[in-house]
């Protein structure tokens, strides 16, 4: 029996439900507009499908499954860019649109700068608390 090229291939409803899933790990803030395409137990085809969509412009994010803890859920980061991912999971000569860079998508995913606005918030606060503090020991 032949072994499909694409296995657990999600139709745009499933995507759409999935992607509905409340998960502590995927925010709104942190992973927007994702699309879920695809649950995938055999490592080898997980690196196989996530070599052939971000060699090709699209970058994905993988998560452990939601059913499945062997699996791992693969998502298209960019929503604009889920109807080439599923094109091109079907017909690898199938031409992306608009293909990005992907190490720069990472890169810059990764360098959100939350660290350094946590810090400046933090900085912010203990400048306002001071402030406070002072202006309360003149007035007393």
């Amino acid at each position: 029996m032949a072994r499909p090229a694409f296995p657990a291939l999600l139709s745009r409803e499933d995507s759409e439900h999935f992607s509905s899933i409340e998960n502590p790990a995927i925010t709104a803030d942190t992973l927007p507009a994702m699309r879920l395409i695809a649950q995938i137990n055999d490592p080898d085809e997980r690196g196989r499908v996530r070599t052939l969509l971000e060699d090709n412009g699209i970058p994905v994010f993988q998560q452990q499954g939601y059913r499945d803890p062997g699996a791992k859920a693969t998502f298209v980061c960019i929503d604009s860019q889920y109807d080439d991912a599923i094109a091109l999971l079907a017909n690898p000569n199938h031409e992306v649109r608009d293909p990005v860079d992907v190490q720069e998508f990472h890169r810059r995913a990764d360098t959100s700068g939350s660290p350094q606005l946590l810090k400046a918030a933090l900085l912010v606060l203990l400048g306002i608390l001071l402030i406070c503090g002072l202006l309360l020991a003149l007035v007393w």
